[in-house]
């Protein structure tokens, strides 16, 4: 679960980032262009015009993948979604294989639907709570009944009569 909250911090993060260098790189621009005289004669501007396509290009990808992160969160809480919305399926079996790790040999965690599901948030953070079931293993060997022959005195075989389809569980 911490790593599941780790990679989810981890993926805001990046993009905050990314915004952030952004708004440094357009800053620089502006500034460099505004110290310029005559800017207009001195830079070509069709170089200018592809530099400002590409940075609007970029600063609308890290737009469309925050929109689409928000969109998820708001999903999970209105609980029209999972935790598998709110986290890359990766990061979630790579939790739920750590915690099996943990638990005795008979016990594993299922990696499918979740029982349920809850959320605490305040202003500034979101915690998702999950429960997935755990499912004991048991190994049983079946066993098919098959009559064997027994030697008699007369040198003949007595075989028991025992129905075809009898299955025995050890």
């Amino acid at each position: 679960m911490i790593s599941t909250l780790y990679h989810i911090n981890e993926t805001e993060v990046r993009i905050q980032n990314q915004l952030e260098r952004f708004r440094e790189k357009v800053n620089q621009g502006l500034d460099f262009i505004n110290e310029m005289r005559q800017w207009f004669k001195t830079t070509d501007m069709n170089k200018l015009n592809i530099n400002i396509l590409s940075s609007y290009q970029v600063a609308t990808n890290f737009l469309d993948e925050l929109i689409e992160y928000h969109a998820r969160l708001l999903h999970v809480q209105y609980n029209e979604g999972t935790l598998y919305n709110l986290s890359l399926p990766a990061h979630v079996l790579e939790a739920i294989e750590d915690a099996n790790k943990k638990l005795p040999g008979h016990l594993k965690i299922s990696p499918f639907p979740t029982v349920k599901m809850e959320i605490e948030y305040t202003e500034q953070t979101m915690q998702v709570f999950s429960s997935f079931v755990i499912i004991d293993i048991t190994e049983y060997d079946l066993v098919r009944v098959t009559p064997t022959p027994l030697p008699r005195a007369n040198r003949s075989f007595c075989i028991f009569d025992i129905p075809r389809n009898l299955l025995a569980v050890n």
